[in-house]
């Protein structure tokens, strides 16, 4: 097989970046070890971020999530709940957190609304009346299963091609310059060879291990997240505790459903990742706090996925000190690797600006001069309609749970 470039990676961030290429007329390919969404961007609590979450500590991201929610309401409204969201201050939560928030809010124009905690509690009212203080941001929920296969059936319909299942097992560059991979039926065994002159790596967290393929260099910590699933929709909106990130502070309605999220554990296995049991009892604790009827509600299942994250660190730190924001590397500069992209990090939420500023990078270098149009072009209604899904190990258990509570339609 020939093409131009190869996309490796079926997340969010591969999806975005091969249908940007499809929209400028670049032939491309994407490689997919598993299935689409088997990663990390399928085991999410599936939030749209609003940046306000950010805003103190990551104003970087907090920026980018602003302008990126904006963008998906417009594009993507078929795979986005416009809820709306909170952010709580209970008692024993830092008092000075909820100023420091709104200043921090008010600085990047995000809107961001003290409300009286009675009115909440009217729209809300199984939070716990406990509550001091409340802020009103514009978080949404959003189905990332059906946002990826919504921009992979738009580029496939442009011509590029797509194949899961193919795991990239050497990446062949001569003289410095890419010219080609080889990777591996995991169903056939079947091996096949495609002649390129790029790679876009968008592996999340086996990025490390593909830029290593090619003889590059790329850090990456990891960073496991577990979040528990209620089988009842507890609230309508977006709920986040007001203070510093931490454990068990958002809760997200989904269908039916309530996701409680998220832990960060530093790991250093990345494979079939799962929540330990002290996981779980945190969060629904934590999320008890906020919202009482978690106690008397049934949890009818719990995951885990793992963050790829970029940055320095010092021992101990805690990883949500590190910034959310995104890294793209080329490899041409950094390794001596001419025609290598890695793009790392960031946020569901900004899944499309990444494919963008990587775009552009590809087009750059083929000496083009193709504009991103993916911020006003609607995303298609895909095929595929799932109701909300949530990830789960392939055991016969998880199975049943799964196709007995969310399966998927087909038009």
């Amino acid at each position: 097989m020939k093409t131009e470039v190869v996309v490796i990676g079926g997340g969010a961030t591969g999806a975005g970046v091969l249908r940007d290429l499809a929209l400028r007329g670049i032939e491309a390919v994407l490689l997919e070890q598993e299935e689409l969404t088997s990663g990390t961007s399928g085991r999410n609590h599936g939030l749209l971020h609003s940046g306000a979450r950010y805003a103190v500590n990551d104003p970087d991201s907090a920026r980018e999530c602003l302008a990126e929610n904006k963008i998906l309401k417009k594009i993507a409204s078929p795979c986005i709940e416009p809820t709306g969201g909170f952010f709580l201050a209970l008692p024993q939560d830092p008092p000075h957190y909820a100023d420091d928030l709104l200043r921090a809010c008010a600085g990047l124009d995000l809107p961001a609304v003290e409300v009286p905690p009675a009115d909440v509690l009217q729209k809300e009212p199984a939070l716990s009346p406990k509550i001091k203080r409340a802020i009103c941001v514009p978080d949404a929920s959003i189905d990332p299963f059906r946002l990826i296969r919504s921009n992979v059936e738009e580029a496939e319909r442009l011509g590029a091609k797509i194949f899961p299942h193919r795991r990239v097992v050497a990446i062949f560059t001569a003289d410095g310059t890419i010219h080609g991979l080889q990777a591996i039926d995991s169903k056939t065994g079947e091996e096949f060879h495609i002649a390129c002159r790029f790679i876009i790596n968008a592996a999340g967290v086996w990025a490390g291990s593909v830029a290593r393929m090619a003889g590059a260099r790329l850090d990456i910590l990891f960073s496991k997240g577990s979040l528990v699933v209620l089988n009842r929709r507890l609230v309508n909106s977006v709920i986040n505790r007001c203070r510093p990130p931490s454990n068990g502070d958002i809760l997200v309605p989904h269908g039916p459903a309530l996701i409680i999220g998220t832990t960060s554990q530093t790991v250093t296995a990345i494979e079939d990742p799962s929540p330990e049991e002290e996981e779980v009892d945190l969060l629904l604790s934590e999320g008890e706090t906020i919202l009482p009827e978690i106690g008397s509600t049934r949890a009818i299942r719990a995951y885990a996925g793992v963050r790829p994250l970029m940055g320095a660190r010092e021992a101990g730190e805690d990883s949500r000190k590190i910034s959310r924001d995104f890294l793209l590397l080329d490899h041409g500069e950094a390794d001596q690797i001419k025609g290598l992209f890695s793009i790392v990090g960031g946020k569901l939420t900004t899944y499309r600006l990444m494919a963008e500023r990587t775009v552009d990078e590809i087009v750059k270098a083929m000496g083009g001069k193709t504009s991103c149009t993916t911020a006003g072009k609607p995303l298609p209604f895909p095929k595929e309609i799932f109701l909300f899904l949530v990830p789960f190990s392939f055991s016969v258990l998880g199975a049943l749970k799964i196709s007995l509570l969310f399966w998927p339609l087909k038009i």
